[in-house]
């Protein structure tokens, strides 16, 4: 049934007025059966002439667990603050209900869509669809600004952490930065479990990025003194968690290579992961982080390149010797002929 809007007008006055007593009778907007205090069963605006009016609910145990900032044009929950600029924020400062809170959750337990879209339709607005920041300074825990979990084991189906994805050419799919300055034990990207790609890998080479070229000297001595190996991955001793596997592995050890190729050998924090992660579960990943030495294999490229050509060097002296002492024995073989022949 519609009430008309004299009706309903007078229904909130009338239970405005009820509302300076106690009272427990139930009252309804456009229904005769309210089932609450308060039932509304039709249509509602609060603030229709525009005016600078706050809407606020309040919880058990929070003055703005729902405000309405009508001077500001802000929605807030659990804070009456705002960052101009701002239209929705949401801030958690306190532990919800006795647990750590995370200030938003968003579930879609139906078997199409998504849990949480963000697109800047705007051509011309060059700010990020979504940010996610971490301003943690301590050295406790290991915490992301951004955190992709694909959680399923079950199927065949092996799921994406975090894709990025570039649909214009000259654009990047991902891109991971740090500052070079300092100590610099951090990586730009960090990978464990193997490196897949395509189309290459490129290194920024264009000699007008670059100072103080000189040449790479005795490099075959140098690559004389560096030794393969082959050998396994032991990460339990530095994570019981993290399982080892047997897959046989070819390489240098950090050591050798620095005392021969300083340059291509760093200290790095490295990271050894459980093998299996969890949803919501913070700094609870029982990453641990320990420093140790890491190679640059590339940079092992130029020297060898250089160590072929000297030792392609040596290689053509030796046959320039070669040839002349063959020329030689030519020549004394002649001779030994003629000699045998004139004696016959």
């Amino acid at each position: 049934m519609k009430t008309n809007t004299s009706s309903i007008q007078f229904q909130i006055l009338f239970f405005c007025l009820l509302s300076t007593f106690t009272i427990t009778a139930q009252v309804g907007i456009g229904t005769t059966t309210p089932t609450a205090q308060l039932t509304v069963m039709e249509d509602g605006v609060f603030n229709e002439s525009g005016g600078n009016h706050d809407f606020r609910i309040e919880s058990n145990n929070k003055t703005n667990m729902f405000l309405v900032d009508g001077t500001n044009d802000h929605v807030l929950i659990n804070t009456s603050t705002h960052i101009n600029g701002d239209i929705f924020t949401v801030r958690a400062t306190t532990t919800q209900n006795g647990v750590n809170p995370w200030s938003i959750n968003s579930y879609n337990d139906f078997t199409d869509g998504g849990a949480g879209f963000f697109h800047n339709t705007i051509g011309t607005n060059g700010f990020n669809a979504i940010e996610g920041i971490t301003s943690y300074f301590g050295n406790a825990s290991i915490v992301s600004g951004v955190f992709g979990l694909a959680i399923s084991t079950n199927g065949n189906q092996a799921g994406i952490g975090v894709r990025g994805h570039s649909n214009n050419s000259d654009g990047m799919g991902v891109r991971g930065t740090i500052p070079t300055t300092g100590t610099w034990l951090g990586f730009g990207g960090y990978f464990t479990g193997g490196l897949g790609y395509g189309n290459g890998i490129y290194n920024i080479s264009d000699a007008r990025t670059k100072k103080d070229i000189t040449r790479i000297e005795s490099a075959l001595s140098k690559i004389l003194q560096i030794n393969g190996h082959e050998y396994k991955y032991d990460f339990e001793k530095h994570n019981s968690d993290a399982k080892n596997n047997d897959k046989i592995h070819y390489g240098f050890m950090a050591q050798n290579v620095k005392e021969f190729l300083p340059h291509a050998v760093a200290q790095k924090n490295v990271q050894f992961d459980d093998d299996f992660q969890t949803s919501r579960n913070g700094n609870k990943e029982n990453t641990k982080i320990k420093k140790f030495d890491v190679v640059d294999y590339t940079a092992i490229i130029p020297v060898a390149v250089e160590a072929i050509k000297e030792q392609q060097e040596i290689i053509e002296a030796q046959n320039n010797k070669i040839a002349i002492l063959e020329n030689k024995m030519s020549i004394l073989e002649n001779k030994l002929n003629t000699l045998i022949e004139e004696q016959d």
